[in-house]
This record gives structure tokens, C-alpha cells and sequence, in this order.
């Protein structure tokens, strides 16, 4: 019984992690679906719907976000804020 709570906790914790899906921007702010996947499918992730899983791309959400046409992703890296922030100057 104890393992089932725990199970059940670990099931609702991994369900409640935001952004554990990446997307490829267009110009026009919309997402790229065709990017999107092209790029998971570059990096050997798994597309699902008209997101590409975060987890299975995990060591290369910064060459995810490269691959999207230039346009970047919503995918979130280790030092991504630190390069916005160098850009925005």
C-alpha cells in the first residue's frame, strides 16, 4: 500500500511539471509545427501531438532551439536567460 501512495505521488508530481514539451516559434510569434518536428526528429526525440518531449531531447534543448529556423523555441536550457539578457543590449 505504502508503494502505491508513493507511485500514485511520483505520477502526479511528473503530470504537474510545466514545460516539459518544446515547440518551435514562426516569425509571427505562432508555433512551427513542421520545425517542431523536423528538429525533434534531428535531435532523436519523441514528437507527440505538436510537441516535441522535453525529456527526450534533454541534452539538446539548446540545439533544439538552434534548429528552429532561427526563429528559436520555448524550450528552456541552462544559460538561456543569461544570452536573452546579452542580446537585449
Amino acid at each position: 500500500m505504502q508503494f502505491f501512495k508513493i507511485m500514485l505521488l511520483g505520477v502526479a508530481a511528473m503530470l504537474s511539471v510545466p514545460g516539459d514539451a518544446c515547440k518551435c516559434f514562426r516569425t509571427n510569434g505562432g508555433t512551427n509545427n513542421g520545425a517542431t518536428h523536423k528538429c525533434c526528429n534531428d535531435y532523436g526525440g519523441v514528437y507527440s501531438g505538436n510537441d516535441c518531449k522535453a525529456g527526450s531531447i534533454s541534452e539538446h534543448l539548446r540545439g533544439f532551439d538552434k534548429c528552429c529556423k532561427g526563429q528559436g523555441s520555448d524550450c528552456d536550457y541552462p544559460g538561456r536567460r543569461s544570452l536573452e539578457d546579452e542580446e537585449s543590449f
